[in-house]
């Protein structure tokens, strides 16, 4: 059996890595402790218990500082899914970072960003259109490459050229959704001059809403928001993603993070991109999510994370093409204030290191 002033003296050694100075003061110093002949047994548990206690204090608050990143989104949807799924499997404090999503809408993210009171946002067709227009932020990883949305309408709208003189819901108006249906609809034939956007009014849960009282004759709306519409009646008219690419998703930064902490930023890629994949690889845990999430049948459930596949960009990197079209009409065809519209370089970094081409 080794006596307790010996494991002391062993472990004094240990402790001056992983204590402070007045947790140091407080381990008993070397001495030997007989009680007739032997070790007083009630001091000695006493001493290994308050050895316990400093070890657990002294790892703990290194173990467990995480950094914070705080970043905004529009809501829980498919698309942040892999966020939620890589901080539950421990992706993100593998890294040493506490991810924190907050909700908020397209039009205010961009301004917290810029204000630097949020370390990142998930719109990436804005933060594109931004940096072209000399904003200080950057796209520097991309969950998308085509829009996953749907263009719903009413039963009684069968063909595209129905809907001039008719009022669609397409979110923010000027937002990717709303100049992709336009460029959509001016390619069927139909005049957008004729037809009455409504945007601002909230997410897919919003607008499956005024499509089904009548407020409006279309919507877009995203997965499970689509196949809910298909059960109430409505009749699906296209999917965006069939006919053009869009980085919509993803991380946008701001610009001085790239220079002030790209280790840390570098941690976060490395988090995003292990979360992004392990969402892509396992449909079955993603199904999971969705159902658990989203409250959708597991049908359901299964459509959209089929859709997802299909829109995912799977290495965090979009083709040049979708990012282009995250221009809006304004600035595309001007010289943009930036020299490059999305950042990888740091992502092809993580690339490098994980073994992905």
């Amino acid at each position: 059996m080794l006596r307790v002033d010996g494991l002391l003296q062993n472990d004094r050694k240990l402790y001056k890595v992983c204590c402070t100075p007045v947790q140091m003061s407080l381990l008993p110093k070397r001495r030997s402790i007989r009680h007739s002949g032997g070790v007083d047994p009630v001091r000695a548990v006493a001493r290994a218990a308050l050895i316990g206690l400093l070890f657990f204090f002294s790892i703990s608050g290194k173990s467990f500082a995480l950094d914070d990143f705080i970043m905004g989104i529009s809501t829980k949807h498919i698309s942040v899914a892999y966020l939620f799924m890589g901080k539950e499997r421990g992706f993100f404090s593998e890294e040493g970072i506490e991810l924190k999503l907050v909700v908020m809408p397209a039009y205010l993210a961009p301004t917290a960003l810029i204000g630097k009171q949020i370390d990142g946002m998930e719109f990436g067709s804005t933060g594109i259109t931004l940096r072209a227009n000399g904003g200080p932020v950057v796209k520097i990883f991309s969950q998308s490459q085509k829009p996953g949305w749907f263009l719903m309408s009413n039963p009684a709208i069968t063909e595209l050229s129905q809907l001039s003189g008719k009022a669609i819901t397409v979110g923010t108006l000027g937002s990717g959704s709303h100049l992709a249906t336009v460029e959509i609809l001016r390619k069927a034939g139909v005049n957008p001059d004729t037809v009455v956007f409504m945007g601002g009014r909230g997410g897919s849960d919003v607008r499956i809403q005024m499509l089904a009282s009548g407020t409006v004759q279309a919507a877009n709306l995203v997965p499970p928001y689509n196949f809910m519409a298909e059960k109430m009646g409505l009749r699906q008219m296209l999917f965006y993603g069939d006919h053009f690419d869009l980085a919509q998703f993803g991380l946008v930064v701001h610009e001085s993070a790239l220079e002030t902490r790209r280790p840390f930023l570098k941690r976060v890629l490395r988090a995003f991109l292990k979360s992004h994949r392990y969402a892509l690889e396992r449909k079955e845990e993603t199904m999971r999510w969705v159902v658990d999430n989203l409250k959708i049948e597991k049908n359901d459930a299964a459509k959209t994370v089929d859709v997802l596949l299909k829109s995912a960009a799977p290495t965090g990197v979009a083709t040049d093409g979708a990012v282009q079209n995250a221009l809006d009409p304004a600035a595309k065809g001007v010289a943009t204030k930036k020299a490059n519209l999305v950042d990888y370089t740091l992502l092809r970094e993580v690339h490098q290191e994980l073994g992905i081409r």
